[in-house]
């Protein structure tokens, strides 16, 4: 099926993979878009203050936005460790391919151009790292070796 000339399956490509990807997508999505989102919440959620998010989500018409927002940006904040860590590599991507297509939403609706460009590329990366898998670097990847050498049978009777 695949011949030996293929590069998708020898050197550099098999080495690497989709690892680059992932890496890169979850500090930007850690760093850019929750870390300075965290503290906002926690001051929305224990002292009721004011933050954009809500504001944002209300006037895109969605219901319940306080719950949104912060829903969104826990789940975020888990997608974006899970990938750095390699964790449920998958789970997290099907995880963010809603909030990517909830922040299409709501950004098409406020008129923020930018945010659907970021919104559409995020969702394509989730769906690339969801049939790609994690990589090698990950645990994901560590627990798969070792379940593989743990199935091998250790004593010959």
């Amino acid at each position: 099926m695949f011949s030996s000339n293929d590069p998708s399956r020898t050197g550099i490509a098999n080495l690497i993979g989709v690892t680059p990807l992932r890496l890169g997508t979850a500090l930007v999505l850690l760093y850019q878009h929750v870390w300075s989102q965290i503290p906002l919440a926690f001051q929305a959620l224990w002292n009721a203050k004011a933050w954009a998010m809500i504001d944002l989500f209300t006037k895109a018409g969605l219901p319940f936005s306080k719950f949104l927002a912060l829903l969104t940006v826990a789940v975020a904040a888990l997608i974006s460790l899970g990938w750095l860590l390699g964790f449920l590599t998958r789970v997290c991507a099907f995880l963010l391919i809603p909030i990517a297509l909830g922040s299409l939403i709501v950004c098409n609706r406020n008129g923020i151009p930018s945010g659907s460009e970021i919104s559409l590329l995020y969702f394509f990366i989730a769906i690339t790292v969801a049939c790609s898998g994690p990589g090698w670097l990950s645990l994901d990847a560590l627990f798969r070796r070792r379940s593989r050498s743990s199935k091998k049978l250790r004593y010959n009777f």
